[in-house]
């Protein structure tokens, strides 16, 4: 595989697909403490690599079937203003659609996603199709940003009620008095579907893109 090792300014999709291959062995390496705030960079890691993988398939899958030529640096213009998973990857399903019977003549495999991907790709969507969720501490969604956080603040008549159940660890703040003044419950658990779903993506994605260099670039 010629672009392991060539300057990413000689690649057809101008290294897109190498850099993404960066971003998704860092987070596949990567194993997120329980209860921190360790899952946002991960879930970056993950969700850029796909971001990067789509532009570079939309550029190498131009090049290799489009009957309108754009040169590497135009085609590098018109996507890399584009962060939207969504709409990279409804371009990528297009492309392929388009050009499935040129392909079906040029390779015996079946590149069309499994449903499951599809599902994997909307749940990504409705967290961070813009590329800002994992990358701030607030972004437009005010209700999904409580989600990713590690901990939250309790009233303090709560927490006897709660019970030996709750998950996590509790931290009291005293007043001079010995009164009970704030109570953070920190150790929470994430929502663990949406890494799951940006791991799956990114893994198909690698898998094609490998494909994709192989078959119709040689490599490069």
């Amino acid at each position: 595989m010629m672009y392991l090792i060539s300057p990413m300014e000689s690649h057809p999709d101008r290294g897109f697909g190498i850099v993404a291959m960066q971003f998704y062995d860092l987070a596949r390496k990567a194993v997120p403490a329980k209860g921190t705030l360790e899952h946002l960079p991960v879930n970056f890691l993950y969700r850029h690599s796909c971001e990067l993988y789509l532009k570079s398939l939309i550029i190498l899958l131009r090049t290799a079937f489009s009957s309108v030529k754009s040169t590497p640096e135009e085609m590098v213009d018109q996507i890399s203003r584009e962060h939207s998973i969504e709409k990279l990857f409804k371009e990528l399903q297009d492309i392929y659609i388009a050009n499935k019977p040129r392909v079906d003549e040029l390779t015996e495999v079946d590149w069309k996603p499994a449903e499951s991907l599809e599902v994997a790709v909307r749940t990504i969507v409705g967290y961070d199709d813009g590329s800002t969720y994992f990358r701030y501490p607030i972004s437009r969604d005010k209700q999904k940003d409580k989600k990713k956080d590690h901990s939250k603040e309790i009233k303090p008549e709560k927490l006897s009620s709660m019970g030996n159940d709750k998950p996590g660890m509790f931290t009291v703040l005293l007043n001079q008095n010995e009164e009970v003044v704030k109570v953070y419950q920190s150790g929470l658990s994430q929502d663990e579907r949406v890494t799951e779903s940006l791991a799956e993506v990114s893994e198909y994605l690698h898998c094609f893109h490998i494909a994709v260099r192989m078959r119709f670039f040689d490599g490069k």
